[in-house]
């Protein structure tokens, strides 16, 4: 299993703040002219070491520099509009009591500003949640990677993939291979997968869902596994092409950028053909650690 190679608390001085993270061997730099926290899902994340390839700039707006395009996208929780050297994301859920939300602009240069609502300003400094203004999704395509709605573990030295949509069973295999065979549960929500060194790699992230674990460590995938309740046990191996649909809705994708479309769909086709995935149909016991661990071992 591979882990971080180094930790390093925030630095701050003359109230600025400067910290690095590292996920999925992705090294990333939030920077702020103004002291604030890092918040509690990137603190096992932080590193040191290494040339950041992500830039988040906070600065404190009294409003986000929306201009009078329309948005090329509006979901129930941001707004995206087009900007001349990216796009800009307006999150209506992080909004302050004067009307100003938080914004993202994400450049393509990998040197981002994270607008905070001047107004309400230490609400987001001080044990706040960060996640969100990642950008996850948006970040990890820059880097030939994908966040999956999964949980993951790490065993023997390579990682399983437990996927499919909330109340599936995914937490619950997770735990039962920690208790049955002492894994390591990486995180419980939504994994990054990265291809590098011939090979796709898991990743915990601090997206956790209320699983509560993000921890940074990774390990190349042996196999892929979509549980389903059943009174019956069984596995069954899937082609790539039902592996792929049933893998597609459980992605977090950018449904109004094509390049984003474009690059995921190729990188989830190379993904299919290269992990064996299977059908775990069981109940919640450790037979079924037992019969996933048989389908692996005729692999």
């Amino acid at each position: 299993m591979e882990r971080p190679s180094g930790r390093a608390e925030e630095v701050q001085h003359e109230g600025v703040t400067q910290f690095d993270i590292g996920i999925a061997q992705i090294v990333v730099r939030f920077s702020a002219p103004f002291a604030m926290e890092v918040a509690p899902e990137l603190r096992p994340f932080l590193t040191q070491g290494g040339t950041p390839q992500e830039h988040y700039r906070f600065t404190a707006a009294r409003e986000v520099p929306i201009g009078d395009a329309p948005p090329i996208a509006r979901l129930p929780s941001i707004s995206v509009y087009r900007a001349e050297d990216g796009q800009l994301r307006v999150f209506h859920n992080l909004r302050a009591q004067d009307g100003n939300c938080a914004a993202v602009l994400l450049r393509e240069n990998g040197m981002h500003t994270v607008y905070l609502p001047e107004s309400d300003l230490a609400r987001y400094t001080s044990n706040c949640t960060m996640a969100p203004l990642l950008c996850g999704e948006y970040l990890f395509y820059r880097h030939a990677a994908m966040l999956l709605h999964s949980s993951l573990v790490s065993w023997a030295g390579e990682a399983i993939l437990f996927c499919g949509a909330s109340g599936a069973g995914k937490s619950t295999q997770a735990e039962l291979w920690r208790r049955y065979r002492n894994a390591d549960v990486l995180n419980g929500d939504r994994c990054v997968i990265r291809r590098r060194e011939a090979r796709f790699w898991g990743y915990g992230s601090p997206f956790c869902g209320s699983s509560g674990i993000y921890r940074p460590e990774g390990a190349p995938i042996r196999a892929l596994f979509f549980p389903e309740k059943a009174e019956t046990l069984s596995v069954t191996p899937l082609s790539p092409v039902q592996a792929l649909r049933r893998l597609y809705p459980q992605l977090t994708v950018n449904t109004w950028d094509t390049a984003f479309l474009q690059r995921i769909t190729d990188l989830l086709s190379q993904f299919v053909m290269e992990v064996p995935a299977f059908c775990l149909r069981c109940r919640p016991d450790e037979a079924a650690v037992q019969a996933a661990q048989e389908a692996m071992e005729k692999i």
